[in-house]
């Protein structure tokens, strides 16, 4: 006996092959039977006509490691079909928590309430505040208390908790620069940072993060050069761990940045991935070059063919990626 049925659902099992009609059978939370017609009793019967059962999607960029302590049903994900989510983007992470809080996307208007000026502070390059300042307003809203020294102490908590769905976590490099390193200047990190920061991914790794994660566009990431961040990601080598990167695009956001060749960013991205031999995953991928006038569809097309050009190139030297 099954505990559920679903009926007669148009079904698309993520293989590649083409929907069928069909039945799908459940028991203790796990897919049993999928068949044309599954006569076995049920404790509930789905009558799916007109329905599409799938797997669930994976979102594969997220910052939703900020709240999810506060929403652990994920009613905003799981009704759009989303049943895995990757974390800790753009740098960004909620562990290890220290001195300096991060104004990550999830919880601007909690990093207004204590700046008092977002949009100035967030675009200006300014995207952190005081972790005492900010924390007794994150555990009055949501009702948890984010004072983790690790990523580790954080997956315990969500385990405490619960889950609705599944989380992937990353070493956010932004986030662990931050609180080791002066986040409002240019600074080359001392052995004894280097050291202290690549015990934290270690340690993320450990904990179960997949990776590693940054931000090249704003404080304190655009600080970090090439040779800093293939040292620090050589610690993926020794795990399997991916690269994930936010690439240097823009520039810093703030008054009129120098601007930089946006291939550029992309062929760092890549040569990190090359340098340790490591998987790459490309935020925000778009065209690696400026186009002028930018309404000239033929323009696009062909920086767009040049930029993934580049990609494949870096490709056939044996680096895998993932674009977004």
């Amino acid at each position: 006996m099954f505990d559920y049925v679903f009926r007669n659902a148009t079904i698309i099992d993520g293989t590649g092959s083409e929907a069928f009609t069909g039945d799908v059978a459940l028991k203790d939370g796990r897919i049993e039977t999928i068949a044309p017609l599954i006569e076995s009793d049920a404790t509930e019967v789905v009558d799916c006509v007109g329905k599409t059962l799938s797997p669930g999607f994976i979102d594969m960029h997220s910052h939703a490691d900020a709240v999810i302590l506060g929403y652990p049903r994920m009613e905003s994900m799981v009704f759009q079909g989303i049943t895995t989510f990757v974390a800790c983007q753009c740098g960004h992470s909620i562990a290890p928590v220290g001195s300096l809080w991060e104004g990550s996307q999830a919880l601007y208007h909690l990093y207004h309430a204590v700046s008092g000026n977002l949009y100035a502070d967030m675009y200006g390059g300014i995207n952190y505040s005081s972790s005492e300042k900010i924390i007794p307003l994150i555990e009055k809203e949501f009702g948890f208390s984010p004072r983790w020294e690790s990523m580790g102490e954080f997956m315990d908590e969500v385990d405490a908790k619960g889950l609705s769905g599944n989380m992937i976590t990353l070493a956010g490099y932004n986030t662990l620069r931050l609180i080791n390193a002066d986040p409002d200047k240019k600074t080359f990190l001392t052995d004894k940072q280097k050291d202290i920061i690549k015990g934290q991914i270690r340690e993320c790794l450990e904990a179960g993060a997949f990776g590693m994660s940054t931000g090249l566009d704003y404080k304190p990431g655009i600080f970090a050069e090439t040779t800093e961040l293939i040292e620090m990601a050589e610690v993926l080598k020794r795990t399997g761990g991916i690269y994930f990167s936010h690439w240097r695009k823009t520039g810093l956001r703030s008054g009129t940045p120098k601007k930089q060749k946006k291939i550029n960013g992309i062929r760092e991205a890549m040569d990190i991935g090359l340098a340790n031999d490591v998987q790459v995953q490309i935020s925000h991928i778009s065209n690696g070059y400026d186009v002028y006038p930018s309404r000239d569809d033929d323009v696009h097309r062909f920086v767009a063919e040049k930029t993934l050009a580049v990609v494949d190139g870096y490709h056939r030297k044996d680096v895998m990626y993932i674009l977004m």
